[in-house]
C-alpha cells in the first residue's frame, strides 16, 4: 500500500526517543480511535487490510494516512531484531479510556431489547443495559461500532466462539442477531448484577487472601473450560474479570479470542501476523511477540493474581516508556509476592512466581495445572511449584498432625512423606493425563465439523494419538483413555477420507466402534458413550455403501434405535436431537432410493419437525437452521410430479432462505456453500427460468458462484471442491444457455 514515507518517522528505532515518535499522536480521542482501527488491522493478512481500512475509516483520509503510519512502523518493528511489534507505534495509545470516544446518542432499542444505559465499550463493539421483556430479565447488549465485512466476521466470530461456551464462569450468550434499525449484528448476554472489576470487587469487600485466591480459581476453572473447547481469550484482565453481588466471577470479551490449533505438543493460536493484542500489564511475553498460546492466558491469569495479593501487576510499569515497558516486560523477575504481602505463604509465592515466568517453558502449561497448585496452597498441600525436601516435608506434615510427637514418630513421618511425595508424583501425573483426555476430546467436538480444520485435526491427531496408544496398552481399564482413541482412530478415519484412502479408514473406524460398544458395556448408564456408539455405527454404515444396500441400513436403523431410546428416556441435549433428526433424514434418504415415495415423506416430515425442537433449545446455533434446510431439499427429491410442482418449488424456497441465514452465521462453510449451489440452481432451472423471471434467475445463478469461488480459495487442494466447482461450471453455462434460449424464444414470440 501506498504510504507517504516524508511523514514517517526516523527509520532507525534506536536514533529517536519513544517519545517523539508519538508526538504526532496527541488527540486522545483520534489517538484512541487510531488504537481501536490499528488493533482490529494489524492481525489481518496484507489482501484483507485495505478493505479493512476503507471500512473503518470511511472518507476520513487523516485517520486512514495515520492509520498507515502504524502499519508501517510495526512492519518496521517486525523486522528489526530485537525490536518488539508495536513498540514503537502504541506509546500514547495503550491505555486511552474509551470515555473520550464520542459513541453517539442513546438507542433505544437494539433488536427486541430496550435500551437502558452505555455500560462501557468492549473490543470491536458497544455494550449497553438493555431489558429483555419475555422472559423479564436485564441483560448485556453488545453492538458492532463499524460495519464492514470483515468487521461483521470478527464480530460474528466473537459471538460464536461466546456461544459455544457453557459454563457459570463465562458470561452466557442469549441470542445473537441484526438490529432492523441499523442493520448492524449484536450480541444480548448475561449481565452480571453488580458487575466489579475482580480486583476492585476484592479490594472493596476487603477480601482476605484465601478469599481472593477463591476467586483465582473461580476463573482457572472457566479458562480451562474455554481452552478445552478450543478457545484461548488473550485479554485476561481485571476489567475482563467480573465478580457479581454473589461473589461468583464471568469472564467477558472475547473480542480478540482466537480458536486453538495444536502444532508442535502445544496449542497455538491461529493468528495471522505478529500484532500485539490484550493489555499491557497482564500480556506474557510471547503475547507481545505476537504469538499466543494457551501458557499465555495462564500468564494473565498470574498477573491477575499478582496484582490481587500484591496491589499492583507483577511488573512495576508505571511512568515507563512503551518501549522499555516491553523489555521490562521480556527480562524481570517479579518481586516476591511475600515481600510485597506479608501475608503471603512461601508456597502461595512461589505459585504466583510460577505462572508469571517470562519463559513459557517454566510457567505453568494449562489453566487447570495452575488451579491445582493454588488449591493445594488453600489445604497446606505440598505444590508443584516448590518441590519440598525432606526436612520441608517433614514439618509440614507435622503442621497437619500437630499431635504426632516424638523421634520414632517423626522418622516414621518422613519416611511416610518421601513415600507420599512418590505417590503424589505419579497421581499428578495421572491427572494431567486424565486433564488430557478431556482436553482433547472437547477440542476434537469443537474443530471437526468446522471448515478448513483438516490441519488443525492432523496435527491433534499426530500429537495425541501415540500418547494414547500407549496410555491405553499401559491403563487398559481408563474409560477416559479409550474414549479418546476412540475418537483419535475416527478423527483419523476422517483424514484418510479426505485423502480418497477408504480402505485405510475401514478398520479404524471398525476399531473405534469396537472401543466404543466395550465402554458401553462397561457403562451401560453413560449417555455419552451410547451417543458416540451411535455415531461410530453410522460412520461405519457409511461405508457400506454398494450393490447391497441392506448392511447399510441395518447400521442405520441400529444408531437411530440408540439414539431414539435416549431421547424417549427424556434425555434432551441439543446434539443428540440433532443426530436423530439426521438419522430420520438417511432413513428417508433410503427410502428416496428406494422408490418408497409415502414412507420417505414421512421421515422427512419428522427431520423437519426435529429441527423446530433443536432450535427450541439451541436457537442461535446453525445446527437447527441446517437440519431444517436438508429437510426441505429431501421432500424435494420425493414431489416430482407435475401436480406437485408448487409444493416442489415451496420447499426449494423455504430451503434457500435456510441456506442463506446459515451462510450469513457461517460464511465459509464447505457443505453449507455446496448445498446452497445445488439447491438454489435447481431453484433457478425449475421455477426462475420458466416463469420468465431470466434477471433473476441470472443474479442468483452469479450469487452463488461467488459462495463457490470463495470456497474455492478456502479449500484449493479439496477434491470434493474441485469437484462441486466444475460441476458447477457445466450447470451455470446449461442455465445460461436456457436463459438465452428463453430470452430468444420470447422475442422471436414477440415479433410474430
Amino acid at each position: 500500500m501506498a504510504v507517504d514515507s516524508s511523514n514517517l518517522p526516523n527509520s532507525d528505532a534506536s536514533a529517536e526517543p519513544a517519545a517523539a515518535k508519538a508526538a504526532w499522536l496527541d488527540s486522545p480521542p483520534h489517538a484512541a480511535r487510531l488504537k481501536e482501527i490499528f488493533l482490529r488491522v494489524a492481525d489481518l493478512p496484507a489482501s484483507d487490510r485495505a478493505l479493512a481500512l476503507d471500512e473503518a475509516c470511511g472518507g476520513d483520509a487523516s485517520l486512514r494516512r495515520d492509520v498507515d503510519r502504524l502499519l508501517e512502523l510495526d512492519a518496521h518493528a517486525a523486522a528489526s531484531p530485537g525490536v518488539t511489534p508495536d513498540a514503537a507505534t502504541l506509546e500514547s495509545l495503550w491505555n486511552e479510556p474509551a470515555d473520550d470516544l464520542d459513541v453517539g446518542p442513546l438507542p433505544e432499542q437494539i433488536g427486541r431489547y430496550a435500551i437502558i444505559e452505555l455500560l462501557g465499550m468492549g473490543t470491536g463493539g458497544l455494550v449497553y443495559k438493555g431489558r429483555q421483556r419475555e422472559p423479564n430479565r436485564d441483560v448485556a447488549v453488545k453492538l458492532l461500532r463499524v460495519d464492514g465485512p470483515i468487521a461483521r466476521r470478527r464480530f460474528e466470530r466473537e459471538s460464536e466462539l461466546m456461544g459455544g461456551l457453557h459454563h457459570p464462569g463465562i458470561a452466557h450468550v442469549y441470542e445473537r442477531g441484526i438490529d432492523p434499525q441499523t442493520r448492524l449484528p449484536y450480541i444480548a448476554m448475561e449481565l452480571v448484577p453488580g458487575s466489579l472489576p475482580v480486583t476492585t470487587y476484592a479490594d472493596r469487600q476487603g477480601l482476605r487472601l484465601a478469599e481472593r485466591v477463591g476467586l483465582m480459581l473461580q476463573a482457572c476453572e472457566a479458562v480451562q473450560h474455554a481452552h478445552a473447547a478450543g478457545v484461548l481469550h488473550r485479554d485476561l484482565k481485571p476489567a475482563n474479570l467480573l465478580v457479581g453481588d454473589d461473589g461468583r466471577l464471568k469472564i467477558v470479551d472475547f473480542g480478540v479470542a482466537r480458536l486453538l490449533d495444536a502444532g508442535g505438543g502445544a496449542l497455538r493460536s491461529t493468528t495471522m501476523g505478529r500484532s500485539l493484542v490484550g493489555t499491557l500489564d497482564y500480556a506474557s511475553p510471547e503475547q507481545l511477540r505476537g504469538d499466543a498460546v494457551v501458557s499465555g492466558d495462564v500468564y494473565s491469569l498470574g498477573a491477575v493474581l499478582y496484582e490481587l495479593i500484591c496491589g499492583r501487576p507483577p511488573v512495576d510499569l508505571d511512568s515507563v516508556p512503551l518501549i522499555d515497558a516491553l523489555a521490562r516486560i521480556r527480562s524481570s523477575v517479579p518481586v516476591s509476592p511475600r515481600r510485597l504481602n506479608r501475608d503471603c505463604g512461601t508456597d502461595l509465592a512461589a505459585v504466583v512466581l510460577k505462572a508469571v515466568a517470562a519463559d513459557a517453558a517454566r510457567r505453568y502449561p494449562t489453566a487447570a495445572q495452575f488451579a491445582e497448585d493454588l488449591e493445594r496452597t488453600l489445604d497446606g498441600r505440598a505444590v508443584s511449584a516448590r518441590h519440598d525436601g525432606p526436612w520441608r516435608t517433614l514439618t509440614r506434615a507435622a503442621r497437619q498432625r500437630p499431635f504426632a510427637a516424638g523421634v520414632l514418630a517423626a522418622a516414621a513421618t518422613a519416611v511416610l512423606a518421601w513415600t507420599g511425595w512418590s505417590w503424589r508424583t505419579h497421581a499428578l501425573q495421572m491427572q494431567a493425563a486424565s486433564d488430557m483426555t478431556v482436553a482433547a476430546v472437547k477440542a476434537l467436538a469443537f474443530v471437526e465439523a468446522r471448515p478448513g480444520s483438516g490441519p488443525i485435526r492432523r496435527a491433534i491427531v499426530d500429537t495425541y494419538l501415540p500418547v494414547t496408544e500407549q496410555m491405553v496398552a499401559t491403563r487398559p481399564s481408563d474409560q477416559a483413555s479409550r474414549y479418546l482413541l476412540a475418537r483419535l482412530l475416527e478423527t483419523q478415519a476422517g483424514l484418510l477420507l479426505d485423502a480418497q484412502d477408504e480402505a485405510a479408514a475401514v478398520p479404524l473406524r471398525r476399531r473405534a466402534l469396537s472401543i466404543l460398544s466395550t465402554l458401553c458395556d462397561d457403562v451401560p448408564e453413560s449417555v455419552e458413550y451410547a451417543h458416540q456408539k451411535s455415531l461410530a455405527i453410522i460412520r461405519v454404515g457409511d461405508l457400506l455403501a454398494g450393490p447391497d444396500p441392506s448392511a447399510m441400513a441395518e447400521h442405520y436403523r441400529r444408531a437411530m434405535d440408540i439414539q431414539q431410546s435416549l431421547v424417549d428416556a427424556g434425555q434432551t441435549d441439543a446434539a443428540l436431537l440433532d443426530d436423530l433428526g439426521w438419522s430420520y433424514g438417511r432413513m428417508a434418504r433410503l427410502c428416496h432410493e428406494q422408490g418408497r415415495v409415502d414412507e420417505g415423506l414421512e421421515w422427512t416430515r419428522r427431520q423437519l419437525e426435529m429441527s423446530l425442537r433443536v432450535r427450541a433449545i439451541d436457537p442461535a446455533a446453525p445446527r437447527s437452521y441446517w437440519l431444517e434446510a436438508y429437510g426441505h431439499a429431501r421432500a424435494t427429491s420425493f414431489l416430482g410430479r407435475e401436480d406437485q410442482r408448487e409444493e416442489r418449488v415451496k420447499h426449494m424456497l423455504q430451503g434457500i432462505v435456510l441456506m442463506e441465514r446459515l451462510l450469513e452465521m457461517v460464511p465459509d462453510h464447505r457443505v453449507f456453500i455446496i448445498h446452497y449451489s445445488v439447491l438454489a440452481l435447481a431453484y433457478a432451472r425449475d421455477r426462475l427460468v420458466p416463469d420468465g423471471r431470466h434477471d433473476e434467475a441470472v443474479s442468483l445463478a452469479n450469487k452463488v458462484r461467488g459462495s463457490l469461488d470463495r470456497l474455492l480459495q478456502l479449500e484449493p487442494d479439496s477434491a470434493d471442491t474441485q469437484s462441486v466447482h466444475q460441476n458447477f461450471m457445466i450447470a451455470w453455462r446449461d442455465l445460461m444457455a436456457s436463459v438465452d434460449r428463453a430470452k430468444a424464444s420470447r422475442a422471436d414470440h414477440e415479433a410474430d
